[in-house]
Formats: structure tokens, C-alpha cells, sequence
């Protein structure tokens, strides 16, 4: 058998002897992050309603974070990473400003130096009282975050970077950026854990989600019943191609920016997660959360339920809000296969070996 095969036999071998193990217990990604939140703004009589939104099958609780991860220096000259992947926090609150017209509860995590941006912007559309805020100061450093950065950084390496054939994606270089959207769930979990989900459902949605204003309908409630698993929304197919060969490709089936199920199936969500980054981690592997999100789908298909939905052609990744309404009927499309190119391994190896270096080479210089 030739390296290539045995490193692909022991990623399925570890993955399987990880994820099918139901009640073990992982301690890498945190299960809460209540012990360091402080409620920045939680509107009175908040918790007094949680009884009659409860009842509603089709209302959902939307949580977002945004913490910092120096995003608008990114680039070649600061690291290997791709300058197109450049944002500044005041688009990310531009996004924001948009989705803040959502008349939904909406819990969000921020530093506590963006608390009045994400509150003024709640309140010009008269939303503060389905608003709650919550802080957690230096983030990064708390014990169960740093933890979780370090084992991340570890595994991006030059070596890594080599391997892959796209080392100027951010999943390949920032492990703060990577630990961040790995937590998406334990934040979920987190806003259950503190009794602040008052509604049946819960949505993760990034908080740069809606680029425009017409990426959701503000003159009503963002309302649809998604069922009794966790949502998934791939816009591939299926397939069985090695995990060894999709992290070295940078290959994503699945959308991120959101994901819905009932509330109490996030606690359970963020265990999955946290067992399948353990199992990229026994590989020497590293990727960013859609990954984790199709070997969850491998190991578990049957607590997932796909919504199969491919790149809208009006708006793009960020249709969620648009084509998921209680009055509409989405409907599962017939998806594409994966896109692959016919060239070989060896020479897209030889043409990544080649750039990085040049990319190398034009640092040194430009320092």
C-alpha cells in the first residue's frame, strides 16, 4: 500500500472509531461558555415569555457572535493567507445592520467594546425587546478557547501547508479563525445553557450573513418549521470520496452561515462536532467547519436532516431567510456532483509547491 493509501485507510479508521462511540466524552471543544458571559442587555420581561413562544413550532431563536480575529490585515505581506479573505469589523457591523431588522429573538455574543454598536443597531428597527446581548471579554484568552487555538494551531504547519492545495484559505493559516467557527455550536449551547431560547428553534447564523437589505423580509417574523433534527444544507451531492482527498482540495458540500433544528439538539450538536475535530486532529488534519459538518453527515445521517439547496440564484449563499417562510414549500433539488478537475495530483502538487514558493520568495523581499 502506498503512503497516500495508508494515510487515507487511517482517516476513515480513525474517523470510525471516534464518531460511533455515542456517549464518550470529548474535551476539546468547551460544552458552554456561560462561566465567562456577562449579559450586556437582556430587555425586562424577557423570560416572561419564553412559555408562549415555546409553543410555536415554527418560531425560531436566532443567535450570532462576532469576535475579532484581525481579519482586515490579512494578506500576503502579514501572512500566507489570500487578500480577497480581507474584512474590517466595520462591514461585518454593516452585514449586522442589515440582518438587525429581523423581527425574531436574536441573542448575540460580542466584545463588550461592540455591545452599543449591535444594541443601536437592534433598536433603529424597534427590535430591542427580542434583543439579548452578551459579552465575553478577551475571548481568545479565555482557558477553554486558548485550548482549543493552540491544539488548532498545532496542526497548520508548514508541512500542512504543503499538503493542501489551497494554503492561502484561512482555514489552512489562522487558528483563531478556524477555533471561532468550530464553536459555532458550543455558543448555541451556551444561550440554551443560560435558559435564553425561548422558542422551540434555534438558527446559527453568521453575523455578516445578510449583505444587503434585501436578504430578508423585515415587515414580518422569519418563521418556518424545520422538524425535530438539526438542518443541514448542502448544495453538492453525497459522496464517498476520502476525507484525506476533500480537506486536501478545500472542498465544502455544506453552507455554514446557517444551520436550524429544535434548541435542545444543539448540546448534542456541539458533541458531534467536537468528535469529529477530534477525529481531524488524530489524522494530523485541520479544516474549517463544513468538513466537520459532512463527517458528522457520514457517521450520524440519520440525526440530520438535508435540505438540499444549491447556490441561489439571487442570493447566493444567504437565501435561508428568502426561500425557508411558514406559506412556503422549498422542495429538495436535484444537486450537481462535486466539481473536480481531471488534472492529476502530481501536477497540481508540483503547481502549489511552486507558488508557495514564489509567494515565500516576494515576502522576503517586500520585508
Amino acid at each position: 500500500m502506498t503512503v497516500d493509501g495508508r494515510l487515507k485507510s487511517n482517516v476513515r479508521h480513525a474517523i470510525s472509531s471516534t464518531l460511533v462511540l455515542e456517549d464518550r466524552t470529548f474535551a476539546l471543544l468547551p460544552p458552554s461558555l456561560r462561566s465567562h458571559v456577562e449579559i450586556a442587555w437582556l430587555p425586562e420581561g424577557y423570560r416572561d415569555a419564553a412559555k408562549f413562544l415555546a409553543g410555536r413550532p415554527d418560531g425560531i431563536t436566532i443567535v450570532t457572535a462576532f469576535f475579532d480575529v484581525d481579519r482586515k490585515n490579512w494578506g500576503y505581506h502579514e501572512s500566507e493567507v489570500s487578500t480577497k479573505y480581507q474584512r474590517s469589523i466595520d462591514y461585518y457591523l454593516g452585514c449586522f445592520r442589515h440582518m438587525a431588522a429581523i423581527d425574531n429573538d436574536m441573542i448575540i455574543f460580542v466584545p463588550p467594546d461592540m455591545v452599543e454598536d449591535v444594541r443601536e443597531a437592534r433598536a433603529a428597527h424597534g427590535r430591542l425587546e427580542r434583543t439579548v446581548i452578551l459579552t465575553i471579554a478577551d475571548f481568545f484568552a479565555c482557558p477553554e478557547v486558548a485550548r482549543v487555538v493552540n491544539v488548532v494551531g498545532a496542526e497548520l504547519t508548514e508541512r500542512f501547508r504543503d499538503f493542501v492545495w489551497r494554503p492561502t484559505a484561512p482555514e489552512f493559516n489562522k487558528p483563531k479563525y478556524v477555533s471561532l467557527i468550530a464553536l459555532k455550536p458550543t455558543f448555541a449551547a451556551t444561550a440554551v445553557d443560560l435558559g435564553l431560547v425561548r422558542n422551540r428553534q434555534l438558527a446559527w447564523i453568521d453575523f455578516g450573513y445578510v449583505r444587503s437589505p434585501d436578504g430578508i423580509d423585515a415587515s414580518r417574523e422569519w418563521r418556518f418549521d424545520f422538524g425535530q433534527k438539526i438542518n443541514f444544507f448542502n448544495i453538492f451531492q453525497i459522496d464517498d470520496e476520502p476525507l484525506y482527498d476533500i480537506v486536501r482540495r478545500a472542498e465544502a458540500y455544506f453552507q455554514a452561515g446557517h444551520i436550524v433544528g429544535p434548541a435542545q439538539e444543539w448540546t448534542k450538536l456541539r458533541a458531534l462536532f467536537d468528535e469529529a475535530l477530534s477525529a481531524l486532529i488524530a489524522c494530523d488534519l485541520m479544516d474549517d467547519e463544513q468538513t466537520l459538518m459532512l463527517m458528522i453527515y457520514r457517521m450520524h445521517p440519520e440525526r440530520i436532516r438535508l435540505r438540499r439547496h444549491g447556490i441561489d440564484p439571487v442570493y447566493d449563499w444567504r437565501f435561508i431567510f428568502r426561500r425557508f417562510q411558514t406559506g412556503l414549500n422549498p422542495v429538495d433539488q436535484d444537486l450537481p456532483p462535486m466539481p473536480r478537475s481531471n488534472a492529476p495530483a502530481w501536477f497540481r502538487d508540483l503547481k502549489t509547491f511552486v507558488r508557495r514558493r514564489l509567494r515565500r520568495v516576494a515576502r522576503q523581499i517586500s520585508h
